[in-house]
Order: C-alpha cells, then structure tokens, then sequence
C-alpha cells in the first residue's frame, strides 16, 4: 500500500528526527527524545487514513447517492472517541517501546565507555536500525488498523442493511487463523458483532489485543448487502 510506504519513510525521519535533542550539547540524555514528534506523526496518520477511508466506503456503499451533506465533520462526530482511546493508547504503547529501547541503546554504551563522539555515532546507528524496523511494523499494522475503523464507521452511516465480512491477503504470507476467518465470515455478520480470531476478538482487522494477531496485518474489512 502506498500510504503504508510513505508512512514508513515518514515514522523513520521523525523518530530519528526525534533522537536530536537526547545527544545535543555534549551531553547523553534521553530524556530529552521529542515523544511529542512521534505522537503528532502517528495521530496524524489515524486521522488521515481513517477519514478517506469513512469517505470511500461511505460512497461505495450509499445506495441513494444521498451524500452526507457535510460528511466531514459526521467523520469527524464519529471517530473522535476512537482516536481517544484506541489512538491515544497505541501512542503511548509506541512511546513506551521507544523509551525502553533508547534506554537499553545508552546504557550499553554507556558500560563501553568510549568518548561522546563515538558513544553518540553508535547511539545513532543502533537507533536508527531500531526505527526502520519499527517504523515498518507501526505503520503497517497502524495503517490496516486506521483503514479499517474509518471504513467501519463509513458503513454504519449509510442506508439500508449492511453486514461485514474478513477478507485476507491470500499470498502465501498469511496467518493460518486469517485464512480461516476469511472463510468463516464471508457471509458477513453485523457491524457491531466482533471478529474472533485466533482467539482475540475485534471490531476490525488490527484492532485486537493479542499481538501476534495483529502486528503486520494486511487484512481488511468489506461489506455485504443483506438481501444482495
């Protein structure tokens, strides 16, 4: 997905960019990373991917082509709580994360004990090894999960009886319990019902709580007609 992409050069920059202040003045600090940056990133992100999503399915789905008058702000009514609590709570897991591994970054080279120069240089390509490869975790996994919710609520504004089914990435690269829940509920089930897969349970795909369920999932949401 190109929006994941993108979002994976942009986490890196920030979380590097972020990076600066804990090595400035000759002094190792990290207490000093800019969590404010990555926070504004990922919310960012939430909001964006969730609003196009709202819209596209909304428009899909809206059999009366009676378009929302003003379907931003019934977005805006809509997933505000979502990003309070799912959005806000996934920030601060990803702020936790980066703190721990900072932390564990300095303090190993801290115990070398070599001069600032060389400390800060190692600091910053541990770090910068870490991002990459975190950044692609979040962006994928935060991507399908703003995807997903954005359509969600796109579904529950339009007219008419809607039901939502799985569908998985059939590559050869999906889970076991994904393929399954594909076939499981490709008859669909109400909007509010939740997903039980591998045992977690979620509203939509990414949104769960068990990590290996939901990390780098590529699954999405779709919909049927009840009656179609």
């Amino acid at each position: 997905m190109q929006k994941e992409r993108k979002f994976t050069k942009a986490l890196q920059r920030t979380m590097m960019k972020a990076l600066q202040p804990v090595l400035e003045d000759n002094i190792i600090n990290p207490d000093l990373y800019d969590y404010e940056l990555v926070t504004k990133q990922m919310t960012d992100l939430y909001y964006d991917t969730s609003k196009r999503f709202f819209i596209d399915t909304y428009k899909e789905l809206e059999v009366k082509k009676n378009l929302l008058d003003d379907i931003a702000s019934t977005y805006a009514e809509r997933i505000e709580d979502w990003l309070l609590t799912y959005g806000a709570n996934k920030v601060k897991s990803v702020n936790k994360t980066i703190k721990q591994k900072l932390s564990s970054i300095i303090n190993d080279n801290f115990q070398k004990g070599t001069g600032f120069n060389d400390m800060a240089k190692e600091i910053t390509s541990q770090f910068r090894t870490f991002s990459r490869i975190r950044a692609l975790t979040i962006a994928r996994t935060e991507t399908t999960a703003s995807a997903g919710r954005g359509s969600w609520e796109g579904a529950q504004v339009v007219s008419g009886s809607v039901r939502k089914i799985w569908i998985v990435n059939l590559d050869g690269k999906e889970r076991e319990t994904h393929r399954l829940a594909g076939s499981q509920y490709k008859e669909g089930i109400p909007l509010n019902e939740h997903f039980i897969v591998g045992g977690d349970s979620m509203i939509t795909p990414a949104t769960g709580n068990i990590a290996k369920e939901n990390c780098n999932c590529r699954c999405q949401i779709g919909y049927v007609r009840i009656g179609d």
